[in-house]
């Protein structure tokens, strides 16, 4: 895979004083923008509003006011409608697309009133979501976008960037995941120059993911090599297990601490893991819930053992990644969790067990609610849109090029003209020929 220039580098040497000068006229300059994040499953929408302090290689992100909302009443119900039916009618779609605009310009407002005076100061509104994947006529993956981004835009008043996975589906991707560098962005060292910390992200919250995030070389000049792997099934066990955190159940770890440790059936568990990680590479389907019922039904144990099982087979994916010797980069010093099992005294000691050498921490330790991350990401996406930067990595999405993602939506003229300075004053970073065509 070839490397990908993602960031301006006009002055390849990063100890030039002009280069400080620069960079220190965009550190100062703070630009806000609500970042979105709609479970379609779970009907959960969560907001926060996410500060940039400066951009392009040199942003760095502060976490604002983060709120969540469950989504309940009738268009739940026609939500929940849409989903169970096999085909979706495009009036169908459009309907609950514009009803439901409504309902998070509402939300909206709920949160910008919270910011006081920045309300003038935003850029946009950046909205994410699973929508609806239906297959063509090829069997290739489309997102159907669940909100009406124009309506939106109308109600708030402010531009929304969405449908953040067509670029990547029609540049041959699979549409996501889409997080990973907003994960690094937000969570790998990038001490310039002195970056000197591999990390490894333990994301337990939907969509769950194990992420490699390795250090910074205080240039940026390329994507960094960030790995991913999916952890569908951790999802698939809670669901079983109704260990739901968010909403008010139990968490895994006080079940599993009650049960054995069944060493076959983790091991069947890796390999439902694998086949359904090939499945995502085959862009066939993978039935994970379905495989893990079966699975279960033929279980002799009880539900604690099967969460004991569950969680000695998050503990080897979780030390697979971390062991995984790298030649390039720093070895992995930390683990970071993040989910409601992040405050899982179990949990968190099978970690420290596991992995004596390395450091378990919090991603609340960095000023990031776990509640509200996903939303978070959501805002850093809109960032990089703004920035014209790609967020896709190809080597995670198959995609055969990184492309900028999603569509504007103008908002009123006042906050267009607002934002389409800001974009101007930013000059999209240069590339190789034979990587632009």
């Amino acid at each position: 895979m070839r490397p990908f220039r993602i960031f301006r580098n006009d002055i390849p040497d990063p100890a030039d004083p002009g280069e400080s000068v620069t960079r220190a006229r965009r550190m100062r300059t703070n630009r806000h923008l609500i970042g979105l994040w709609f479970d379609t499953h779970a009907k959960r929408l969560q907001g926060a509003a996410i500060t940039s302090r400066g951009c392009g290689r040199w942003g760095e992100f502060q976490p604002g006011t983060g709120m969540t909302w469950s989504f309940e009443g009738s268009l739940a119900q026609e939500l929940s409608r849409l989903q169970n039916q096999g085909a979706l009618g495009e009036i169908e779609t459009a309907t609950f697309g514009y009803d439901f605009a409504q309902w998070v310009a509402c939300c909206c407002q709920e949160l910008v009133d919270r910011l006081g005076p920045l309300d003038d100061e935003l850029l946009a509104i950046c909205f994410h979501d699973d929508g609806w994947c239906v297959l063509d006529f090829d069997g290739r993956p489309l997102f159907v976008p669940s909100l009406d981004a124009a309506r939106l835009a109308e109600l708030s008043g402010l531009s929304v960037i969405s449908q953040l996975r067509q670029a990547d589906l029609s540049a041959g991707g699979s549409g996501g995941p889409l997080e990973p560098l907003a994960l690094w962005f937000l969570l790998a060292d990038r001490s310039a120059r002195t970056a000197a910390s591999s990390r490894v992200l333990l994301k337990l919250d939907s969509p769950a993911g194990l992420y490699y995030l390795p250090a910074s070389d205080g240039l940026d000049a390329e994507h960094p090599s960030i790995e991913f792997k999916s952890l569908e099934l951790w999802k698939a066990l809670k669901k079983t297990l109704a260990c739901e955190v968010n909403s008010g159940g139990r968490s895994i770890g006080k079940l599993a601490v009650q049960g054995r440790h069944d060493s076959e059936l983790t091991e069947t568990l890796r390999k439902i893991s694998n086949d359904a990680e090939d499945c995502f590479i085959r862009r066939t389907p993978a039935n994970t819930d379905a495989r893990l019922a079966e699975v279960l039904d033929l279980f002799q144990g009880t539900h604690a053992d099967v969460a004991r099982s569950g969680v000695a087979w998050l503990m080897g994916e979780a030390c697979r990644m971390v062991r995984v010797e790298r030649a390039a980069d720093p070895a992995v010093d930390q683990v970071i969790v993040s989910g409601g099992e992040a405050e899982d005294g179990f949990l968190l000691k099978q970690l420290e067990t596991s992995l004596p050498q390395v450091q378990i921490r919090s991603i609340r330790e960095w000023g990031w609610d776990w509640a509200t991350l996903n939303s978070t990401l959501a805002g850093v996406l809109g960032f990089l849109h703004i920035d014209q930067q790609p967020a896709t990595l190809p080597w995670i999405t198959q995609a055969d090029v990184p492309r900028l993602h999603g569509i504007l939506a103008p908002g009123r003229p006042s906050a267009w003209r607002r934002l389409l300075k800001e974009m101007a004053d930013y000059r999209p970073p240069p590339m190789k020929l034979r990587e632009a065509v």
